[in-house]
């Protein structure tokens, strides 16, 4: 994380992992420091499911077996560059190729970036489904 730069923005939401100590300096920003992770969500909006309890969280109910590797990315589309899912597939292939089972698991996104995402993957050798 860095400072926007921009005289109009006085505040930023961080916490020590995203702006260590000896950073602060380098902020034009007042910075507001948040204990444990500074990543904000309002799962009460979009996602109420996500605040149930539920006990008996398992693979099955994702269609997983025990023996699939999860690689997971939460950002959003525009930040994943073509290098970086290039990368992402040629890690699935490898590990196809060496016996082993794995899936990419990325945040949910518009359904136009979701189509380029799987048809790049296709492209690249990686079942759209992983």
């Amino acid at each position: 994380m860095g400072t926007s730069g921009a005289d109009y923005m006085q505040y930023i939401v961080a916490d020590e992992c995203t702006v260590p100590e000896e950073s602060h300096d380098n902020f034009s920003e007042h910075l507001i420091l948040m204990p444990g992770s500074m990543i904000l969500n309002d799962h009460k909006q979009s996602a109420r499911y996500a605040l149930e309890k539920c006990e008996d969280v398992n693979r099955g109910m994702y269609g997983l077996s025990e023996d699939v590797f999860v690689f997971a990315c939460f950002n959003q589309s525009y930040k994943i560059t073509p290098e970086v899912f290039e990368l992402w597939c040629k890690i699935l292939n490898e590990v196809e190729e060496q016996g082993g089972k794995s899936v990419l698991w990325l945040l949910r996104f518009p359904p136009a970036a979701e189509e380029n995402l799987r048809a790049e993957a296709q492209k690249l050798g990686v079942d759209p489904e992983r």
